[in-house]
């Protein structure tokens, strides 16, 4: 019999950070120290690709994450936005998702930049960027926020960075190019990647520049071997880490990755825990359960 207390408290790390944060009693400080705009982002496009005969569905343990990531960030920093395509407007309103944003804006219909949504499943996100303005926070459906967010003084936050390990971040030479397109020099292939679960930029000129190389790499790369990692997180993390490398930004991470264990009571990301809910019926009714739970109780508590 497996022990699903395990995973739902942390004790032991199934693909999830934070666990525990879930069942603790809501934050209560000082208060919200800065209004502060985030956005989930729901790209249906390469969920089609893949299922090509299926409509669009969320399992109904990610619906509960992503309320109660919601309910948080509307509790502790301000508000939230869903930013999706029609087809991801449609099913959201269905699932009554609605109630818990304080607007769902179909804005993805067009976002393709010419590059393959199975191989880009994340270039929804990319598209968003360029259609928000900055200061703004972009976060996963799977990353909940328990606490105010300090931004004063800082050019980006991100969850956290990455080490370079196996080939989910291989060297440049490792891509194929188009011949007209060139790395650009300032790039430092020493730039760690960063983790964009969460991702606050400041200046929205460094947001249209990261955007704009970001794209240009999508649609420029050709053919690369990819094993649905390399040429998204080159383009979404590394790109984002090598600009602002190259620009002299202060990078602030809010979890250390060599340490994602370590008790803390900022965050809790589904991540790839996502897999081990999949496999157990009965951990997600109870999973659920607590979400809902954890977000009547953040609805009710006073700051």
């Amino acid at each position: 019999m497996e022990h699903f207390s395990d995973f739902l408290d942390g004790t032991k790390f199934f693909g999830a950070v934070g666990m525990e944060n879930i069942q603790r009693v809501p934050w209560k400080g000082e208060g919200r120290r800065e209004k502060l705009t985030a956005y989930h982002v729901l790209w249906t496009r390469p969920f089609e690709v893949i299922h090509s005969s299926g409509t669009y569905s969320m399992a109904e343990f990610e619906l509960a994450t992503a309320r109660l990531s919601a309910a948080a960030w509307r509790k502790y920093n301000g508000p939230i936005y869903l930013i999706t395509d029609s087809k991801g407007a449609e099913y959201m309103s269905s699932q009554k998702m609605d109630e818990h944003y304080d607007g769902i804006l179909p804005l993805l219909d067009d976002c393709n930049y010419g590059v393959y949504p199975k191989k880009y499943w994340a270039a929804g996100k990319i598209q968003a960027l360029e259609l928000i303005e900055a200061p703004c926070v972009l976060l996963d459906m799977d990353m909940i926020v328990w606490r105010p967010i300090e931004v004063k003084g800082k050019d980006v936050i991100v969850t956290h960075d990455e080490d370079f390990h196996g080939m989910v971040y291989p060297d440049f030479s490792y891509f194929n190019m188009k011949e007209e397109y060139q790395f650009p020099n300032q790039w430092s292939k020493h730039a760690r990647p960063l983790n964009t679960s969460f991702v606050y930029l400041r200046d929205n000129e460094f947001k249209k520049r990261y955007v704009t190389e970001a794209v240009r790499f999508m649609r420029n790369e050709k053919n690369t071997p990819d094993t649905g990692m390399q040429c998204m997180v080159f383009a979404e993390q590394r790109i984002l880490g090598m600009c602002a490398e190259a620009e002299g930004l202060l990078v602030k991470m809010l979890l250390d990755y060599r340490n994602l264990m370590e008790k803390q009571d900022l965050l809790t990301h589904l991540w790839s825990g996502k897999h081990y809910l999949r496999r157990n019926e009965r951990l997600q009714r109870e999973y659920i359960q607590i979400c809902d739970e954890k977000r009547k109780k953040l609805e009710e508590a006073s700051l």
